[in-house]
């Protein structure tokens, strides 16, 4: 569900092609590791490969797009 839901940006479209850091699947793997625990967010940048900042808008992106399809 949330790597289906991170293929579209805020705007309700898709981005443009290899304008993500990463893939849908991948931002879904980095959200579910600071649910699990993992809350510094430097370091799963690190891991992930991408700048903190991104890290950052990711997982808030991940938060909203389950936050918004809870009951």
């Amino acid at each position: 569900m949330l790597p289906d839901c991170c293929t579209t940006s805020a705007a309700g479209s898709a981005p443009p092609e290899g304008s993500r850091a990463l893939t849908p699947s991948r931002q879904a793997v980095l959200v579910l590791r600071w649910f699990r625990g993992e809350r510094d967010i430097p370091e799963l940048g690190r891991d992930h490969r991408v700048s903190r900042a991104t890290a950052y808008r990711y997982t808030a992106e991940g938060i909203d797009v389950l936050g918004s399809s809870s009951p």
